[in-house]
């Protein structure tokens, strides 16, 4: 194949992030642009090849897409992250068909959530000309599976009943490649069984109903909400969580952590429910100082809920179980309420907390509906224009243990406005205090639509970089974002004072930026 072109490279370069990009990040991810460029504008290069390109929005906001067809131009095939997709691919199907001990059609190999999430991720690395998910797409996808099982021949058998019928193949293990843990007693024997028994522990506790026995909490959940748990179902890799549950309850391991089976009869039959029975739970009162517990709530509308002021460091769950279970507050609030919104760990502001189902039913609509303004404080780095907005679609990924949102045309729909409020300005670095408004609500959506455009906030090491955050840890402690305000229909705005913190770091910052009245002495000279 002739050698790619500085333009082709670029459509292969997006391609592998989606087909979308922000144009400002595009040289900041690819090293290598910014030495082939060399004096080219890469928007004059871009909009040169019209038949490689589409430039969607403008200023700020401006992304590049690859035009669909100029996807089968030149192979687009990522040869490492296509092997790696169709390991991991070909490797959860095994895991299935394993688990299962049987034969499986191919329709119910692919409608395994986990089988199919790997599925999309392969036909991405080779390529792939329809939408995903669509008609074709499935026909696509299921015809390149068969290819790869075809070629592990070592590993899988596959028939199909009838010629020209995918949805009739048939596919199984070889004898010799199925695991040595035949049966659930034996998965158990090997599984992290504390692992598993802490992430029970904190699924009751943080969504199960909450009464007391005997001056202890007791928390009880329905068993099949516990195994729509992410985190549980990756320990198990797939197997079922009630089998399990009833051999850790036979050997004793679930009782020996205070957690037990029970039954509960309902309109819609027997009920299967876990329990932890405890002494009363460690509350976020050893991170928040109790003293400051009622001059940090901004605003009460009782029964229905109040907004605090989180401070930094703690999570919302923290929070809501130290307002939720000390001070007046626990005798207002409902069993089985849970919170509708969070903030970052390292983010700071009004927070609304349900007190009550209805207050929780109140608060959880009006975020569905987007009915909720909120205003953020941040500060990043270089000089934002004086307003904008930015709309690019925002995909998370969760790989477990952290996650993280990326602008992806196969992302949901993401909208954030923002207004500088200042220029700031220190040993030659340029930085923005901005107003941040967020029209949706997707997670991390205001660092990572910031960071796309250029502009990631101070101390972000996920979406700026840790090398970058690194340097801002001499000056600044802390992720500079700040929940400023809430404002809740039929309700008055409610304001979170900035933390002492990060006007700290707004004054550090100040001491070297010159006043307008510098300026102009300076310029007149």
């Amino acid at each position: 194949m002739s050698a790619l072109t500085l333009e082709e490279e670029i459509a292969e370069a997006i391609r592998k992030d989606g087909g979308l990009v922000s144009l400002s990040q595009l040289p900041v991810r690819e090293g290598w642009l910014r030495k082939r460029l060399g004096d080219k504008k890469l928007l004059n290069v871009l909009k040169g090849r019209e038949d490689l390109f589409e430039i969607i929005g403008s200023g700020a906001s401006m992304a590049v897409k690859v035009q669909n067809q100029a996807l089968s131009t030149h192979s687009s095939i990522d040869i490492h992250n296509a092997d790696q997709a169709a390991s991991e691919l070909l490797d959860w199907v095994q895991h299935l068909l394993d688990m299962k001990q049987q034969a499986i059609k191919l329709p119910h190999i692919v409608a395994d959530k986990r089988i199919k999430k790997r599925l999309h991720q392969f036909t991405r690395a080779v390529g792939c000309d329809h939408p995903a998910f669509s008609t074709q797409w499935w026909d696509d996808a299921c015809e390149k599976l068969i290819e790869l099982v075809k070629a592990s021949g070592e590993r899988f058998l596959l028939q199909q009943e009838t010629p020209d019928d995918i949805r009739s193949v048939t596919i199984d293990l070889r004898e010799g490649c199925r695991s040595s843990h035949k049966t659930d007693a034996d998965f158990v024997s090997s599984m992290n069984t504390s692992t598993f028994i802490n992430r029970l522990s904190y699924q009751l506790r943080q969504s199960g109903r909450v009464a007391r026995r005997n001056e202890k909490q007791h928390f009880s959940l329905q068993l099949s909400k516990l195994g729509s748990d992410d985190q549980i179902q990756r320990i198990l890799k797939g197997r079922s969580l009630s089998s399990i549950i009833q051999i850790l309850s036979d050997n004793g391991t679930l009782t020996a952590s205070g957690i037990s089976i029970e039954s509960a009869v309902t309109k819609k039959g027997n009920l299967t429910l876990l329990s932890l029975q405890c002494a009363e739970v460690k509350k976020a009162s050893e991170d928040i100082d109790q003293v400051s517990i009622v001059s940090d709530v901004l605003f009460e509308s009782l029964p229905l809920f109040i907004v605090v002021h989180k401070p930094t460091g703690v999570t919302t769950e923290q929070v809501a179980d130290f307002y939720w279970n000390s001070g007046k507050y626990r005798d207002s609030k409902s069993t089985g309420v849970d919170t509708v919104s969070r903030l970052d760990r390292g983010t700071s502001g009004a927070l609304a907390l349900p007190l009550s189902t209805d207050g929780e039913k109140l608060l959880g609509d009006h975020f569905r509906e987007s009915r909720i303004n909120k205003t953020y404080i941040c500060l990043v780095s270089g000089e934002t224009p004086e307003s904008g907005s930015i709309e690019l679609k925002l995909h998370l990924v969760d790989n477990g243990s952290t996650y993280k949102s990326y602008v992806s045309p196969h992302g949901k729909d993401s909208l954030t406005t923002y207004r500088r409020l200042e220029v700031l300005r220190r040993q030659g670095a340029v930085y923005s205090l901005v107003e941040v408004h967020p029209k949706t609500g997707r997670t991390h959506q205001i660092r990572a639509h910031m960071s796309s455009v250029g502009h990631p906030l101070v101390r972000d090491g996920k979406y700026g970089g840790e090398k970058r955050s690194k340097r801002h840890s001499k000056w600044c402690g802390r992720l500079f974002l700040h929940a400023a305000s809430i404002e809740i229909p039929s309700y008055e705005p409610v304001e979170a004072p900035l933390a002492d913190d990060l006007q700290k770091v707004i004054n550090y910052l100040k001491e070297e930026t010159p006043s307008i009245e510098d300026k102009t002495v300076s310029g007149k000279r």
